[in-house]
């Protein structure tokens, strides 16, 4: 009819907010690998009751944060396909949570696991206090089981605390911009599956951070705990897989680890013909040796395939296979 009419009422719509107080998150506290902070894998085991049925449930929601770089994994199977979460921020005032909801049935009755692997990213850094020096990593996490209601009440919850148990498992160490150590004879097959049974002495259980550093040029007094916002900007993930567009072997001597005189190191180049942010999906032999040393390096442009090949990188890591 005319532009004065009124339309008809559109069906009721919802939507939720963030966590906007530190008194959201409930009972959960920022949990560190133990003591030393040093353990880089987190777990806890928890059970819904038979009587929350997913008729019952009417969403599950997953907040997470870390200090920094967090995986999360959820009956062994990866939550979410973001890379690099969470961001850098300035550790010691603010960090950034990130956000999941999940199926109501991915958390039926019955018992479930929860897994984090942390990496120290700029929190621990190594590129001063200007990024973070000095800070551990950490992890905070709250799951929430909601009912169907439109107020969405919580009726069961899963947060970081003291009964976690923390591992050290394979990284032996880690930086953002020289890559990690990994020992492969130190794996810890299954460890987010329910069935897992943990090795003896191999799980500790997780520290609750109550002390957080004070970056330099900012307070005197240290903060009882990093606000927390949600983390806006869109998530990094993985787009393609690339193959190499050629490769090379590159034969160069260096001098011996333990006996004197030179000795002759192989090596191969791989050339992707273009510039990009990734990872590399290495497969190695059946018969490569447990023990076996094998180094990834990076670079962003490449050297006459003649040189020695220490001329054409500029960073890497360490693979024990």
């Amino acid at each position: 009819e005319g532009l004065s009419s009124p339309s008809e009422f559109a069906a009721f719509a919802n939507f939720t907010t963030g966590l906007l107080a530190q008194s959201d998150w409930g009972d959960a506290r920022w949990i560190i690998g133990g003591h030393k902070g040093e353990a880089r894998m987190m777990r806890k085991e928890f059970i819904v009751d038979q009587d929350l049925a997913a008729e019952k449930v009417g969403r599950v929601s997953l907040f997470v944060s870390a200090c920094q770089y967090v995986l999360l994994y959820l009956d062994g199977v990866r939550v979410g396909n973001h890379e690099l979460d969470v961001v850098w921020t300035k550790f010691a005032e603010n960090r950034s949570y990130v956000t999941y909801e999940l199926p109501s049935a991915s958390v039926g009755p019955g018992k479930h696991v929860l897994g984090m692997e942390l990496g120290q990213g700029f929190c621990g850094g190594s590129f001063g206090k200007a990024a973070g020096e000095g800070h551990t990593r950490a992890g905070l996490l709250r799951l929430v089981l909601h009912d169907t209601t439109p107020e969405s009440a919580a009726l069961a919850t899963v947060v970081t605390d003291g009964s976690w148990t923390v591992a050290s498992g394979p990284v032996n160490w880690d930086s953002t911009y020289y890559g990690e150590d990994y020992d492969a004879r130190l794996e810890l097959d299954g460890w987010t599956m329910v069935n897992y049974v943990p090795p003896p002495k191999t799980w500790t259980p997780a520290t609750v951070q109550t002390i957080f550093p004070i970056d330099d040029t900012t307070r005197v007094v240290p903060m009882a705990a990093p606000h927390l916002g949600s983390q806006l900007m869109q998530p990094i993930r993985a787009v393609k897989q690339l193959s190499p567009k050629s490769m090379w072997r590159v034969n160069f001597s260096k001098p011996c680890t333990h006996t004197s005189g030179s000795c002759t190191t192989m090596s191969w180049v791989y050339d992707f013909a273009q510039e990009f942010a990734g990872v590399v999906r290495l497969k190695l032999p059946a018969n490569t040796k447990a023990g076996t040393n094998v180094s990834l390096m990076y670079a962003e442009a490449l050297a006459h395939p003649g040189l020695a090949a220490g001329d054409s990188y500029d960073g890497g890591g360490a693979v024990t296979a």
